[in-house]
Order: structure tokens, then C-alpha cells, then sequence
């Protein structure tokens, strides 16, 4: 793994930890030391995977996974295809992405967004480091009402930087028609990106993943 992150090569691979979180795993202080392990191995990124295994974690579930102790960056949460059924259907329509004059193409991609019944709002993905000033910020919005604002360290040497963001709704996300997705450098906005979604009454499992 040394040698592949390599200021020598230029093309290093992107290195993702999966952590499956079961109930003997799970423990603020394994969370937090695996979060220090990643960043000092070089690890890109660190994914704390709730399964539905007998094992499983009863302290972390999807209901309260936003409650794990981030505390890097490059650290997220993530359900196995089970979780789903405790989700809400949707479609991202309509998407119209916006760049400010520098050049970049498709400077902000969402991986996967969708909303919880308890109200537990999710999303990641990814933003382009094709830009003449470092991006450093990523805001989240929905109906124009601040969600979170996630910092990035951009890699020079790969094409996009990694953001996540879960989140506890202060009021009902299924109302809401609007995400946008910004992007920033020393408090100027680079690009956005604005989806419209709609829900569905037809399941009760939403994961939407338009790339």
C-alpha cells in the first residue's frame, strides 16, 4: 500500500477501509481508533458498514447511525441492501448542475441520497478537483435550509474528492422538493447543483444512485 500511494505515482489508487460494525466492534473507542488507523495507513477512505447479520451491531443501527463518532473527514456510514426496507422512495429529476466560469465538467456528483422514516437524511458523493482554486467546503441545502457543511482536503493527483453527510431532519424531508449541493473556497462559491425529487407511494425503500 506504500508503494501505491506514492508521491512517485501518479496515478494512486483510491483506498477505501469497509468496517463492518457487529455488536463486539462497536464501541466509541474502536470506532475512533479505526478513524486514527485509516489516516495514519493513508487509507482514502473509511466506510462503517451497518449489517443485518445475527451478529449485528445493537448499539449503531440505521436509525441512529448519524450518532457514530466521526471524527475525520475521510470517515461515513453505510447500510447493507437489508436497510433499505427502512427507507423512503424517491428520483432525483431534473438535475441541473451550474459551474462559476472555471472550467471544470460535472463538478458535483451524487453518489446515493435518500431519506429515513425517522427522519435520518443521508448523502454522499463526489466533487471535481479540476479547479484553478481548491475547493475546500461542501454545503448541503434542502428547500434552502442549511443541512450540514462538510470540509474536503482535495488530492491533486486523482479526479474527485470524496464528501458524506448524515443527518438528523429538523423538519419532514418528504416534504421538501429541492437539494442543492455546494461547492466552496475560502468562503466563494465554486459550482452547485440543484436536484429535484419526487417520492413515491409504491415501496417503502428509497436509495437513489443517478451515476
Amino acid at each position: 500500500m506504500e508503494d501505491a500511494k506514492s508521491p512517485s505515482n501518479p496515478f494512486p489508487p483510491t483506498i477505501e477501509w469497509k468496517y463492518i460494525l457487529f455488536k463486539y466492534n462497536d464501541s466509541d473507542e474502536e470506532l475512533i481508533e479505526a478513524q486514527k488507523k485509516a489516516l495514519e495507513l493513508g487509507v482514502d477512505r473509511i466506510q462503517f458498514v451497518l449489517t443485518h447479520t445475527p451478529e449485528k451491531s445493537q448499539k449503531y443501527t440505521v436509525e441512529n447511525y448519524h450518532e457514530l463518532p466521526i471524527i475525520s473527514d475521510i470517515a461515513y456510514a453505510q447500510t447493507t441492501v437489508q436497510g433499505m426496507s427502512h427507507m423512503i422512495k424517491g428520483e432525483l429529476k431534473n438535475v441541473v448542475a451550474e459551474n462559476h466560469g472555471n472550467g471544470s465538467e460535472d463538478p458535483i456528483r451524487v453518489a446515493n441520497f435518500f431519506f429515513m422514516k425517522s427522519g435520518l437524511m443521508s448523502i454522499y458523493g463526489f466533487v471535481s478537483n479540476n479547479f484553478k482554486t481548491p475547493a475546500d467546503r461542501v454545503t448541503i441545502e434542502l428547500d434552502g435550509v442549511p443541512m450540514g457543511d462538510i470540509k474536503i482536503e482535495p488530492e491533486s493527483r486523482k479526479k474527485d474528492s470524496f464528501f458524506s453527510l448524515a443527518t438528523q431532519l429538523p423538519f419532514d424531508g418528504e416534504q421538501s422538493k429541492n437539494l442543492r449541493v455546494q461547492l466552496h473556497s475560502n468562503g466563494e462559491v465554486l459550482a452547485y447543483s440543484d436536484f429535484q425529487y419526487e417520492f413515491s407511494d409504491e415501496a417503502n425503500s428509497r436509495n437513489i444512485n443517478p451515476y
